[in-house]
């Protein structure tokens, strides 16, 4: 019964018909446009005084949000070992 397992796990189990990858390669459309050259268009301009407030804001809150998770963290590996 050995034998016949490892036979089988030499073995591929899935066989791919010849030419699919390049049948594949063929289905798949470029891109309009190198994606070096794509930007976005913003609906707020970058250099609205608004804008960067609110970029700010948003970095100071992502900041403190971190700052919390990563003092959970450590207070809760205090925590745990404390209590040994």
């Amino acid at each position: 019964m050995d034998d016949y397992l490892d036979t089988l796990l030499k073995q591929d189990l899935l066989q791919s018909p010849a030419g699919f990858s390049y049948r594949v390669m063929q289905g798949i459309k470029p891109l309009p446009m190198p994606f070096e050259r794509y930007q976005p268009q913003l609906a707020i301009h970058p250099t609205n005084a608004l804008h960067k407030i609110a970029m700010r804001l948003g970095m100071i809150g992502a900041g403190l949000l971190g700052l919390s998770q990563v003092a959970s963290f450590v207070f809760g590996v205090w925590l745990a070992t404390s209590a040994l």
